[in-house]
């Protein structure tokens, strides 16, 4: 007899937990390993947000009505565990070479489906849409959020003193010319690099199957309207 797949929420909960557990673990330790108030509190900070950020699907799907695609939550809780719990909260960005790039193209994939529910939330019938249509949008999507992404760690190395675009050395001398542009490009590429591999997969299934995008639609469950 085939087993039914495990609800959302079970996949929800250990991550959760895990980010609550390592949030108390950093309060104490994160003032030690961090030179600067603002930079240690910033730290426990994110990682709580990443903890409420595990929230995000059901509380979406709560206020707008909606059921998200289960493959997106999973690999959306699956980016939370390896960037904020992994790599901000136990330093993988610093102890693993090209953590943060692997991440990057991680997220151009999950940003890539996120494209694709949108878009079926937008036209819910847009099967009259060509795949050219349907993946461009999705891979520019990716391709605009990864920009924004940039915005954020660009406002915050100003307001906070930190270094997340590693404009500076380690020692806090800063890069001159295209050194500092390196960490914030890569990234870009990175991301660029995710999203084209998913796209092509998407258009490699798609030759086969038409239907096989409706795994990541996002589907809204409000009433129609009755019209008089």
């Amino acid at each position: 007899m085939k087993q039914k797949p495990l609800p959302d929420k079970y996949y929800f909960y250990p991550i959760s937990l895990f980010g609550l557990l390592l949030t108390l673990v950093l309060s104490f330790l994160a003032f030690n390993q961090v030179t600067g108030i603002k930079k240690a509190w910033f730290l426990v900070f994110q990682v709580f947000i990443g903890v409420l950020l595990c929230l995000l699907p059901f509380l979406v799907e709560r206020r707008f009505k909606l059921l998200i695609s289960s493959y997106f939550k999973k690999t959306y809780w699956l980016f939370l565990g390896l960037s904020v719990f992994l790599g901000t909260g136990l330093s993988f960005y610093l102890r693993i070479r090209y953590w943060d790039k692997m991440l990057h193209a991680f997220s151009g994939m999950v940003l890539t489906i996120l494209g694709l529910g949108v878009l079926s939330l937008l036209m819910p019938k847009f099967k009259h849409l060509s795949t050219a249509t349907i993946l461009l949008f999705s891979f520019f999507f990716a391709m605009t959020l990864g920009v924004y992404w940039e915005f954020y760690e660009f406002t915050f190395d100003g307001l906070l003193g930190l270094n997340m675009q590693q404009f500076a050395t380690i020692t806090g001398r800063n890069l001159v010319g295209r050194h500092s542009l390196m960490d914030t490009m890569s990234d870009l590429f990175a991301n660029a690099l995710g999203a084209s591999l998913f796209t092509l997969y998407c258009a490699f299934k798609m030759n086969r199957s038409n239907d096989w995008l409706q795994h990541f639609f996002f589907i809204s469950t409000k009433e129609p309207r009755v019209t008089k």
